[in-house]
């Protein structure tokens, strides 16, 4: 069996910004998400920076919208 390449998805901030995670699957950035920003009781590790895990998507499907928010950091 072939094994899963790594794919990048971003993901939306509440009170609004992004970010990205690398992960074989869409589960797999969950758990990173999660990983990342939340405390193992699922709070935030920074109150200014919660993220919204359900606003996945991943980049390579959705190749304009990533580039859309890339293009705001110029």
């Amino acid at each position: 069996m072939a094994e899963l390449k790594e794919k990048e998805y971003f993901f939306s901030f509440q009170g609004g910004g992004w970010n990205s995670v690398y992960a074989k699957t869409y589960k797999g950035a969950m758990r990173e998400i999660r990983k990342v920003y939340l405390k193992k009781d699922g709070t935030p590790k920074n109150p200014e920076l919660i993220p919204l895990p359900e606003t996945a998507k991943e980049v390579e499907k959705n190749r304009e919208t990533y580039e859309m928010l890339l293009r705001s950091f110029y």
